[in-house]
């Protein structure tokens, strides 16, 4: 619903005028913490839903969650794969690779003592991992069991809720500057 007011050219009516707009300013002012605190939120679900779409996560589930930030709020994923489930590993997360990584002082994919070329492995492994060409790594898991790997894919469920914003941060404000306005 838009919101109107009318002007007569006259001192009193300009007066009247301005007074109202100071009401409006003041709503707006006031219920501004509430507009950035659901920004952030349904941002917040975005990232999490993202997540949850992901085919190749850690074990490690990460929380999602929203914390003021200067006289803002942010959206954040917290824990301790969060940067390998958003970026990736590995040739996997080499092959579609993520556009902020150079932003991040990140190592390069395959990077580290412990990456090989596939072809080290022999034909016998490499029909047993299905790593038949590139390069693979391996990890203990708690039980000390042996896993081979070519990483992950990057997941981009951070990158894909800021694209997301970027697109619907405009609509959302505006419900919510119409919703305070509707109160005035």
């Amino acid at each position: 619903m838009a919101k109107s007011i009318k002007v007569n050219l006259s001192p009193s009516s300009i007066d009247s005028a301005i007074k109202k707009l100071q009401v409006v300013k003041k709503a707006i002012d006031d219920d501004k913490d509430n507009i950035l605190r659901d920004l952030a939120e349904q941002t917040k679900d975005k990232i999490e839903e993202y997540y949850n779409k992901l085919q190749f996560t850690s074990s490690d589930r990460p929380t999602f969650a929203v914390v003021k930030y200067g006289s803002g709020y942010k959206a954040i994923a917290r824990g301790s794969s969060v940067i390998y489930d958003e970026f990736g590993t590995g040739d996997k997360g080499q092959a579609d690779g993520h556009p902020w990584k150079g932003d991040f002082g990140l190592n390069p994919y395959n990077s580290g003592k412990t990456i090989r070329p596939a072809k080290y492995l022999g034909k016998e492994k490499q029909q047993k991992t299905g790593i038949n060409s590139g390069l693979y790594w391996t990890y203990k898991d708690e039980l000390g069991n042996i896993h081979y790997t070519q990483g992950v894919p990057s997941g981009k469920f951070m990158y894909n809720a800021d694209i997301w914003l970027r697109e619907n941060y405009k609509e959302i404000v505006k419900k919510k500057v119409d919703d305070v306005l509707s109160k005035v």
